[in-house]
């Protein structure tokens, strides 16, 4: 029974992941394509080809459109890319939003602190009251950056795999703890994990066929084999549907094996996950994203119920689209709109991706004030 309940286990999961892959191949013009489908121009990977095609090419281009970035609006740029995809396989490990990007930011930040001269930063997180976005409603100038220390702003672009929940709650407290205006920029994919951050964005902007996907968390399930990523309500579904059948008529001694076959504590955490991550999100769409013309039906909680919805999205890769974002109340904005910046925000991802064409390079953090790579290898 043990062998069977682990089968039924990768079986489920290789369905799931199935239908993750197979969906977006099905109509190759829609925003469900992923990086892998919509290369950088050429114009532009032959350019970075000519410059000697290494990290150092990249990094160039990246560096040169981010102080674009930062001279137009004043406000300070930093990109943060992953690679959707390692090879044939799925996100490297050191792609996606870990433990190491917190010193990242942390350093970004310093560097950041140093130049404006603050001796003792301030990187905790301190919510806005609702609708704090509000408080730049008054700007006739949309890229207008506000004189006054207190109200730094950021514009983030963003484009990642995912990642780890511990780690994205603390650079989103330390990204907060700074800047009193965040504008996340969504080239195109924004995914789990980093959907959460751009949702802890006072804007989300992006191109029109960028997406972003839900946020319902995933657990690590051994299996004979290893081990393997399973949605967190697909683990509490199961672990209720054995306890159901336990204390009915139909219950079998198999069933009780199959719940003793689970990992020690795999259904408590599954479910502590599955709140934290709802209640971190509903929190931050309260203080930052939730759209000020939003119609009152549209909570902060309706709204993380629904990007979080495990059942209501067809798998964790879902497409959801800003037309999505903004119909359920979120305040999100198209890129065109930014006419100023969205060239510069455009480029800076592309030769990210360049990077992660012609390097073993899986991941991109730079900032505008950056004079040298800050990259994270495979």
């Amino acid at each position: 029974m043990l062998l069977h309940y682990i089968e039924l286990i990768s079986e489920y999961q290789d369905s799931r992941r199935s239908a993750d892959v197979e969906e977006p191949s099905s109509e190759p013009d829609t925003p469900q394509q992923d990086s892998s489908d919509m290369p950088p121009p050429p114009e532009l990977v032959q350019s970075i080809r000519d410059a000697g095609g290494d990290l150092a090419a990249c990094d160039a281009v990246i560096l040169h459109n981010l102080r674009q970035m930062r001279e137009r609006t004043g406000r300070d740029a930093i990109l943060y890319a992953g690679a959707l995809r390692h090879g044939d396989r799925g996100p490297s490990p050191d792609a996606v939003i870990n433990e190491e990007d917190i010193a990242t930011f942390g350093d970004i930040l310093n560097k950041l602190n140093q130049r404006d001269q603050v001796p003792d930063p301030n990187l905790s997180f301190h919510p806005h009251p609702h609708g704090a976005h509000r408080e730049f409603d008054h700007y006739t100038d949309p890229h207008r950056a506000m004189d006054d220390r207190g109200q730094r702003q950021l514009d983030l672009i963003l484009h990642s795999p995912g990642g780890t929940l511990p780690a994205t709650q603390a650079i989103v407290r330390a990204l907060r703890g700074r800047y009193a205006h965040i504008r996340v920029f969504v080239p195109q994919r924004a995914m789990s994990a980093a959907a959460m951050l751009a949702c802890a964005a006072d804007q989300i902007i992006m191109e029109g066929f960028a997406s972003l996907s839900p946020t319902n968390p995933l657990v690590v399930v051994p299996t004979m084999g290893g081990s393997t990523m399973m949605p967190a309500h697909a683990v509490v579904d199961e672990y209720n549907e054995l306890v159901r059948r336990l204390q009915s008529p139909e219950g079998t001694g198999e069933d009780v094996i199959a719940i003793a076959a689970q990992p020690i504590g795999l259904f408590q955490d599954a479910r502590q996950m599955i709140s934290e991550s709802n209640l971190t999100l509903r929190g931050w769409i309260e203080a930052y994203s939730r759209s000020p013309n939003a119609p009152e039906a549209s909570t902060s909680q309706y709204i993380a119920d629904w990007i979080s919805g495990y059942y209501r999205h067809l798998g964790h890769t879902s497409v959801l689209t800003l037309a999505d974002l903004q119909n359920h109340g979120l305040n999100a904005d198209y890129m065109n709109r930014y006419a100023d910046v969205q060239e510069h925000c455009m480029e800076a991802f592309y030769a990210a991706q360049v990077a992660f064409m012609l390097t073993d390079t899986v991941k991109v953090v730079r900032c505008h004030l950056d004079e040298s790579s800050n990259v994270q290898d495979p």
